[in-house]
């Protein structure tokens, strides 16, 4: 009965200013990916320069997911006491910060701390943006919204391939993290003075005062039933995999085109940028879609299953041309990558939902931290980036299969919908 009732709470209207959210939303997102993955370009220039191997390169991508993962654990709870709003402007600009001291040090095991001090401070992001979705947009346009918000991965793609992959190559890696901490900088202290909450976005409270120590262990019972279900396990394990997935590939794509094609680093950069330009706009396409045909499980097992394609044709060919069609075209596949977080999102609606977002990503980052490592490893052991792909292509498998066993909780509505216009 408790549970019923906090999937049914009254949703606010979609506002013109809810699509301002969303904006604000994908610009800080794109801010904190910038900070986050501008060492995947920096890679080639940066480990030689530090004196440290590829599995430590990747172990230096993982760093800033165990600082992630441990804030994520936590950072829901915060989200849910303080609002949305305070707490993502201050993990924008801590990110920044930490990111901006980088460049300061040549110091290996220094540089690693500041990149687990910079994950820590990103922590909030999913919960908070994903609690934003939950409080200014209703069901009927959450999948755009969400698809809208999660572009700003795609936007510091392009950033990633088209900006600081040439700045690298020309002015230096430190250089690029300087930019990339200050614009991060930047655009929180914008997301402060501009974004507003409102509904589910707004700090779980109380008229007259906090929460008691019951109605806070009631919350956090609320969530800890969610995040045992069954639906939401499954959806946690497809997150998890896609996130090491994704961040295994931008940890070694480039490295991979330069040494299997010989490209120059500028070359590499503009087709992961161009690829990462299609993913700008392919998401919010399959996000209006998805609203429209109201289904979020077999879009997202089309998206699941084309990944798996998608990535082992990397591997059957040898001409640049064909490349780039298949880069293209794995961006363009990613049409309703977002679906699975969209199911996870209706399942936690909530008061507890920041409690709940949180903890899943917390689970769902682990695929960053190891992925990386364990592809490193393999690179290192194998000197074969084939073994690489194709471990990567053998774990979005598994995910395809647990998207296919779920249930789509949007579906799952309609027959009580239908029965009370009757």
């Amino acid at each position: 009965m408790e549970e019923k009732k906090a999937i049914n709470m009254n949703e606010d209207k979609t506002t013109w200013y809810s699509w301002v959210i969303a904006i604000l939303c994908l610009l800080i997102f794109a801010a904190n990916f910038n900070a986050r993955n501008v060492w995947t370009v920096s890679i080639t220039k940066a480990a030689p320069d530090l004196g440290i191997t590829m599995a430590q390169a990747g172990g230096m991508m993982s760093a800033f997911y165990v600082g992630y993962v441990v804030s994520n654990f936590f950072s829901g709870i915060i989200i849910d006491n303080i609002g949305t709003k305070v707490t993502l402007a201050l993990a924008t600009i801590l990110t920044g910060v930490f990111t901006w001291v980088i460049p300061y040090s040549s110091n290996y095991w220094v540089i690693l701390i500041l990149r687990v001090l910079a994950g820590i401070a990103s922590g909030p992001f999913f919960a908070g943006m994903t609690k934003m979705n939950l409080g200014w947009f209703s069901s009927k346009t959450r999948a755009t919204a969400f698809a809208i918000i999660m572009s700003g991965a795609s936007l510091s793609g392009v950033f990633n391939g088209a900006i600081f992959a040439p700045m690298v190559n020309n002015q230096g890696w430190k250089y690029a993290f300087v930019v990339a901490s200050i614009s991060t900088i930047i655009l929180g202290v914008i997301f402060f003075f501009l974004a507003k909450e409102r509904g589910l976005a707004k700090a779980v409270k109380k008229p007259g005062g906090s929460l008691t120590a019951e109605e806070k262990a009631a919350n956090m019972k609320g969530a800890m039933d969610i995040l045992k279900s069954k639906q939401f396990v499954l959806g946690t394990i497809v997150s998890t995999i896609g996130v090491a997935t994704m961040n295994g590939l931008n940890t070694f794509t480039i490295p991979f085109l330069m040494t299997n094609y010989s490209l120059s680093l500028p070359v590499a950069g503009s087709i992961t940028a161009a690829a990462a330009g299609i993913m700008l706009f392919i998401p919010t396409l399959g996000g209006i879609a998805t609203d429209i045909i109201n289904d979020r499980k077999h879009t997202c097992l089309f998206t699941q299953v084309m990944n798996v394609i998608g990535t082992i044709a990397l591997l059957l060919t040898s001409n640049v041309s064909i490349l780039w069609g298949i880069m293209m075209a794995r961006g363009v596949i990613g049409l309703f990558g977002n679906n699975n977080n969209v199911m996870q999102t209706e399942r936690s609606k909530g008061p507890y939902a920041g409690t709940v977002l949180g903890i899943y990503n917390a689970i769902s980052q682990l695929g960053s931290v190891i992925m990386p490592v364990l592809l490193g490893v393999i690179l290192d052991m194998t000197q074969n980036y084939a073994a690489v792909l194709l471990t990567v292509a053998g774990f979005q498998a598994v995910g395809a299969i647990c998207v296919w066993m779920q249930r789509d909780p949007i579906s799952k509505q309609k027959p009580a919908a239908a029965a009370k216009a009757s």
